[in-house]
């Protein structure tokens, strides 16, 4: 999966989490500009054709000018964004740290939309793909939300869910979890079609190419498992934790 050259529009780049663009840097590697937020960012940036989008721990997710750097606009939401944010369809989304899920015209900065999740913060970047917006809170409740208007879709209860970003291919949601396993769910219906055992916690999110899905675990080992039914095709041992996701 590739996506416009330029583009960058969510974690990892796309719904697949390939982490790859058509693109090579705009700036040949030099500093061209610098922004200050008021907080520390933790969250990765998402790039379209006018400006990046960025969260703050500031509480402010910022959308800055991709040319010279300048604010275009700022929607504060006086929680830490800990998520990156995606866009599609001229909307930004992203999670805070209260537990409340943001949608946020690309254009303007005025929201269009906001759930709450009562208990748990959401660290989880989201990926939209098929009219979903599939976002997950710490806790391990993985939510799939009406990109139009955030309506609750389905939710699915994993051990624990974490940091790491679902990754979406032909209807099937891909995450890892924090109580060590990788799991398959229906994108539609919100249902586990398979899960795989690793060795220890995931932090790192799932890349899917193809009939396969690599993902890393603090077991020190990346898997490549098949799409279709969570078979283990290869592992290849690393000396230590692996909670960079692969591209």
């Amino acid at each position: 999966t590739s996506v416009p050259a330029g583009m960058w529009r969510s974690f990892q780049s796309n719904a697949a989490n390939t982490g790859t663009s058509e693109s090579p840097s705009p700036f040949g590697g030099t500093e061209h500009w610098v922004f200050d937020t008021d907080g520390g960012v933790f969250s990765s940036p998402a790039v379209d054709e006018r400006a990046l989008y960025v969260g703050s721990r500031d509480g402010t997710l910022y959308a800055i000018d991709r040319t010279d750097g300048t604010s275009m606009w700022q929607f504060p939401t006086r929680d830490e964004l800990l998520s990156s944010p995606a866009i599609a369809n001229g909307v930004a989304y992203i999670g805070s740290v209260t537990g409340t899920v943001h949608a946020v015209s690309a254009d303007s900065g005025g929201e269009q939309w906001r759930f709450q999740e009562p208990d748990e913060p959401v660290t989880s970047s989201p990926t939209v793909a098929d009219g979903t917006v599939v976002i997950g809170t710490r806790g391990g409740t993985l939510y799939g939300l009406n990109e139009s208007n955030g309506n609750e879709q389905w939710q699915f209860r994993a051990g624990r869910q974490g940091r790491t970003a679902p990754a979406v291919v032909d209807g099937t949601v891909y995450v890892g979890s924090f109580d060590g396993y990788v799991y398959a769910i229906d994108g539609t219906e919100g249902t586990r079609e398979w899960l795989f055992e690793t060795g220890d916690r995931v932090f790192s999110s799932p890349a899917v190419a193809g009939s396969t899905v690599v993902i890393g675990s603090d077991d020190a080992a990346l898997y490549a498992l098949s799409a279709s039914d969570g078979t283990r095709k290869w592992r290849f041992e690393a000396g230590d934790w692996i909670r960079s996701s692969p591209a």
